[in-house]
């Protein structure tokens, strides 16, 4: 009887051993740290061991399991000058200093401080979690278009990526870039598995470089709707997904993993080769390449937080991408699917920067930046009797020092607002009360 115990405890003793093997194994791969004050470098292939830049001999080989290698917790806690144990029912691995103090390293099946969860061998982190729930409602985009070459064939003039927004009435909205669909003669849109099926373009926005399309919902098999985030809510540090179709379907559903960079960033619109406008993005180290445009810029609770839409691609310009914050995104994308098009507020003038005019001109001005309205007011500036070549200053306070300011102060109002004008007539600051009429050309 007493033998056979002796054989119970040795078996338990180096199952014990491999457990640890198998938990350190585990632990290295979801990059748990100790801390300590030593400094460990491991070679696994020989197994050169060194502390502090000082050679140790390790008493075991490693073990090998699933072409992996192990070594045991208590080999490395022995060499750093811990005492080891385990407790099972916290599954926590306690290393003791030499003064007596424990530091756990513990492994919970529900959360896991570090990391993620490891459940035999398998790690499940909540990157891995948030791209589960949100890879299903990514989609390709593919613009066909009609060449001169071409004749009536149709052929593929650039792809992107859209995600899958709302479910209604038997059809399937998806958001995507205006850039993306620019232009097309038809749409379609390319599932994971490599299926494609036509869509149809509600609108678009090139100001904002939005668009909305519709699809049956019914074909769009293997898909999910995606779970709306708030970006207000962002702080600079915190993961960013984005999730997308780089280079097309061959790529399709690529993730890539970085930071949210900075929020509140401008970017600069450009049309017809003018910048006419500025956007507010959130920059992002997370890659985004070519047909990543589109896609979705997700948190690591899987919920959607921008619309990826443009990268730096300039010489020594790395890891530099944009989204479009979708708490700004949201408004442009319900009247894109009401109307067709953005409703947006006009003063009814034609601005021209004070800075665009010659030296001689703004040395008589009495300020040296506004927007001076170059042609005969109409619409709501008409009608409260503001002229030609008064200079705007600002509206319900804000600066406008330019016609990019007065974009953007005026499209954050709405139509019917009343808003203040502050002016200059000749050398005089004056101020006045304009209501807001929509825009005539929004469509």
């Amino acid at each position: 009887m007493k033998n056979e115990n002796r054989e119970l405890r040795m078996g338990a003793e180096n199952m014990r051993k491999i457990l640890f093997g198998f938990l350190l194994g585990a632990i290295l791969m979801a990059s748990v740290n100790v801390s300590a004050s030593s400094e460990i470098i491991a070679q696994l292939s020989s197994f050169n061991f060194t502390v502090n830049g000082e050679q140790r001999q390790v008493e075991n080989q490693p073990i090998v399991y699933n072409d992996r290698s192990y070594l045991p917790v208590r080999e490395v806690a022995n060499l750093l000058g811990y005492d080891v144990d385990y407790d099972p029912e916290t599954r926590s691995i306690i290393l003791t200093t030499p003064q007596g103090t424990p530091t756990n390293v513990q492994q919970n099946q529900q959360t896991q401080e570090t990391q993620g969860q490891i459940v035999g061998d398998d790690f499940h982190s909540p990157i891995i979690e948030a791209v589960e729930k949100a890879k299903h409602s990514v989609v390709g985009v593919v613009n066909l278009q009609r060449t001169f070459r071409s004749g009536t064939m149709l052929t593929e003039a650039g792809t992107g990526s859209g995600v899958i927004y709302m479910i209604e009435n038997g059809n399937a909205y998806i958001i995507t870039n205006h850039h993306v669909i620019e232009n097309a003669h038809e749409i379609n849109v390319s599932l994971p598995n490599g299926d494609r099926i036509n869509a149809e373009l509600i609108g678009s926005d090139e100001l904002t470089d939005l668009a909305v399309l519709r699809a049956n919902a019914s074909e769009l098999r293997g898909t999910t709707v995606i779970s709306i985030g708030d970006s207000n809510q962002l702080r600079q540090g915190e993961p960013a997904i984005a999730i997308g179709n780089p280079l097309g379907q061959r790529f399709a559903q690529t993730v890539t993993v970085g930071v949210v960079s900075g929020t509140n960033r401008l970017l600069p619109v450009t049309i017809a080769g003018s910048i006419v406008h500025e956007v507010e993005v959130i920059q992002t180290d997370a890659a985004i390449n070519f047909g990543n445009s589109g896609g979705a810029l997700v948190d690591v609770k899987g919920n959607l937080i921008g619309i990826n839409s443009a990268k730096i691609a300039q010489s020594g310009v790395e890891g530099i991408g944009f989204a479009i914050p979708i708490s700004n995104a949201m408004p442009v994308i319900s009247d894109l699917m009401e109307h067709g098009y953005v409703v947006r507020p006009y003063l009814g003038i034609t601005p021209r920067d004070v800075q665009s005019l010659p030296v001689q001109q703004r040395a008589e001005l009495p300020v040296n930046r506004g927007v001076i309205i170059a042609e005969q007011p109409i619409g709501p500036a008409q009608q409260v009797g503001l002229q030609m070549l008064d200079i705007i200053v600002a509206i319900d306070g804000e600066p406008v020092n330019n016609v990019i300011d007065l974009r953007r102060v005026l499209f954050r109002k709405s139509v019917g607002q009343t808003v203040i004008v502050a002016f200059y007539r000749g050398q005089d600051r004056q101020q006045v009360q304009v209501q807001l009429a929509e825009l005539p050309n929004s469509r």
